[in-house]
């Protein structure tokens, strides 16, 4: 069943991006209302933007590579799963 990405809640196009947008409506939207993607992925958002807040804002904390190429890996599982689904 392929979904207009751009409807995100009660039928009404979504007027801005934010990243609450991303993180916060993304696993209740197509996670747990719609269930066209499994939950492990609908946890992605909020886990990367997490980590980008880290490497952005607490220079005290470091990224590793390994951080960075699990977040990358990640990022890839959550665009194919909404590719596979929109089509």
């Amino acid at each position: 069943m392929a979904t207009d990405p751009a409807i995100l809640l009660d039928g009404r196009p979504a007027k801005r991006w934010g990243h609450g947008v991303g993180f916060k409506h993304f696993p209740l939207e197509f996670v747990h209302k719609r269930k066209l993607v499994d939950w492990r992925i609908g946890t992605i958002p909020r886990r990367l933007y997490k980590l980008r807040i880290r490497a952005d804002y607490k220079v005290q904390l470091v990224v590793t590579w390994a951080l960075a190429r699990d977040a990358y890996e990640e990022a890839k599982r959550l665009v194919q799963a909404i590719e596979q689904e929109v089509g």
